[in-house]
């Protein structure tokens, strides 16, 4: 369907289309089939007057995806440029939940305190505007909770945010959110954390993410050690 779509007169659709290839290239573990469709995106963006739409997926799709893929750091970049052409814009909406995300990229580069700062700065301001927002909150708090200490509070919160990822159609937010939990759940109880990630892999499986399924079939081939 993409490819078709890439082929549309109409610019939104056609850089809309060449963000999911190259989201399933991401996933695929294409590194050159991505880096093309990341490309021709980008033209899209930078010249062809398309300015909202290709923040929207730097934050929404770009940014989430890129994370499954394990490169946050071109998330935090993708996300951080989207969040800046929207706050220029004004749109209180995408700025509400999208931007927890570079939060959780920034996490995941060992910058706890920056990440942090940055979470907790965002929730000061938001308001709940649907699940997919609730998620990317859920996933960068409890983060954040985990790396200073507070256990409690981030399994809470990882296991809250499970259940509202898995109420939501999308394979993408189950996978992290999940994932997520089961990091958390490992150090103290792996059983936990294998059925958590066993979940996880049906949810890879079920959508062709090569990428996810692989590290989480590594995750689980080291908890079985573990718990044998």
């Amino acid at each position: 369907m993409a490819e078709q779509r890439r082929r549309s007169s109409n610019a939104v659709v056609a850089a809309g289309a060449d963000a999911v290839l190259a989201a399933a290239a991401a996933l695929a573990g294409d590194s050159s089939g991505y880096a093309e469709a990341e490309r021709r995106w980008r033209t899209a963006w930078e010249t062809g007057g398309i300015e909202w739409p290709s923040a929207d997926e730097a934050m929404v799709a770009f940014a989430p995806v890129l994370l499954e893929a394990g490169d946050p750091a071109r998330a935090e970049k993708l996300a951080r440029e989207g969040l800046d052409t929207m706050e220029r814009l004004g749109d209180v909406w995408v700025l509400n939940g999208p931007p927890f995300w570079i939060a959780v990229a920034i996490a995941r580069q060992g910058r706890i305190d920056e990440a942090a700062v940055f979470a907790e700065k965002l929730d000061e301001d938001y308001r709940w505007m649907g699940v997919g927002d609730h998620v990317s909150r859920g996933v960068a708090l409890s983060t954040v909770h985990a790396a200073r200490g507070k256990r409690d509070d981030a399994l809470s919160l990882a296991r809250e945010t499970a259940d509202d990822a898995r109420s939501t159609d999308s394979n993408l937010l189950r996978a992290l959110a999940l994932e997520h939990l089961a990091d958390l759940l490992e150090p103290t109880d792996p059983r936990a954390a294998i059925e958590t990630l066993e979940e996880v892999a049906g949810i890879d499986e079920t959508w062709g993410n090569a990428v996810g399924a692989a590290r989480v079939a590594g995750k689980l081939e080291r908890l079985g050690r573990v718990t044998s």
